[in-house]
């Protein structure tokens, strides 16, 4: 195994510029690294390192959306079943087969077994259609509380959806930015080697292992 000075890929390219950021702002900094990083890293590092985290972020909101939307999805699905559950009770089998007759006919498992956007369009296609029939005698009460849960569903849907494309977007500028740093910090290596002492440069900046 040997040690490079030269990263490869972001858990390394990240590290390289965490470390050089470090270097560059302690006490006593080399004038020569202080010069070469301003003249050839400018405020490559500065950009990519803001993109990081902001995508670090990012994935985390996106993570946070995902358990929201699932929690919300159990609790519709809950509520579907009990509302189906209470429409038997008032109307027997003739109610629950006009219900599902207005959600296309699925059962309620592969109702709530259904992707979420499938889910959703055919809850909100059936709400219209059960709006339409004021003279069906349903369970109110159920029939709100799934009302509300599918609507607390589909707001997280949508919320999941719209950090999903912020976060695409950010990572695509986050790559190019990583690309534009790292070519940059490649230079600015190979011009210290030129122009500084190996060793103290090793020293000062993190190096990276790399097999045989």
């Amino acid at each position: 195994m040997t040690r490079t000075l030269l990263p490869v890929g972001r858990v390394q390219i990240s590290s390289a510029a965490e470390g050089l950021q470090l270097a560059i702002a302690a006490p006593g900094a080399n004038a020569v690294l202080l010069a070469r990083d301003a003249a050839i890293i400018g405020d490559k590092r500065d950009r990519y390192l803001d993109l990081l985290s902001r995508a670090r972020a990012s994935t985390s909101k996106v993570a946070e959306a995902v358990d929201a939307l699932s929690a919300a999805n159990e609790r519709a699905d809950a509520a579907i079943s009990s509302f189906v559950t209470a429409c038997k009770l008032k109307g027997g089998a003739a109610l629950v087969a006009e219900v599902r007759s207005m959600w296309g006919g699925l059962t309620v498992t592969k109702l709530i077994q259904s992707p979420y956007s499938t889910q959703l369009y055919l809850m909100d296609s059936f709400l219209e259609r059960l709006d339409a029939r004021t003279t069906l005698k349903l369970p109110e009460d159920r029939l709100e509380e799934m009302r509300a849960e599918h609507q607390t569903m589909k707001a997280c849907h949508l919320t999941l959806e719209q950090l999903r494309g912020a976060h695409t977007a950010l990572v695509a500028e986050l790559e190019e930015t990583e690309r534009e740093f790292l070519e940059a910090y490649r230079l600015l290596i190979r011009d210290l080697l030129v122009n500084w002492d190996e060793g103290e440069l090793r020293a000062t900046l993190r190096t990276f292992e790399r097999g045989a």
